[in-house]
């Protein structure tokens, strides 16, 4: 992390999390087979904590040392806030017909979206 700075590391565990989310993407239907659903969901929890330390690290290091603390503790309540809201918002989408593709590409823009604001300004 130390030579490369967070970015290469959230982009990662972002875009395997994407990859993971298609794959449960196609768990949608009436009878889908349970290891697709299994392989998917260790994949989607493998992938996500991927994210974590890239995330954790780019906050340390744009906070105030006066603010450390309370800036991981922010991230960590938004992080489990995220979590049990995206359950909520994403299990409702996912009831409906053809939604999994909406959600496929929702976590395509979040990612783009993501690159675009973390990418360096070029000199």
């Amino acid at each position: 992390m130390a030579r490369y700075g967070p970015r290469p590391i959230l982009l990662t565990g972002m875009s395997a999390s994407v990859v993971a989310g298609v794959l449960l993407a196609f768990c949608i239907g009436h009878h889908p087979p349970l290891p697709l659903i299994i392989a998917a969901e260790l994949a989607l929890a493998a992938t996500g904590t991927l994210s974590i330390p890239g995330a954790a690290a780019a906050m340390a290091v744009s906070a105030p040392p006066e603010y450390a603390a309370t800036s991981q503790g922010a991230l960590n309540g938004i992080r489990q806030a995220g979590s049990a809201l995206g359950i909520a918002v994403l299990g409702t989408l996912g009831a409906l017909t053809t939604s999994g593709y909406v959600l496929i590409g929702i976590g395509l823009l979040a990612v783009l979206l993501v690159a675009r604001a973390t990418a360096r300004p070029s000199a």
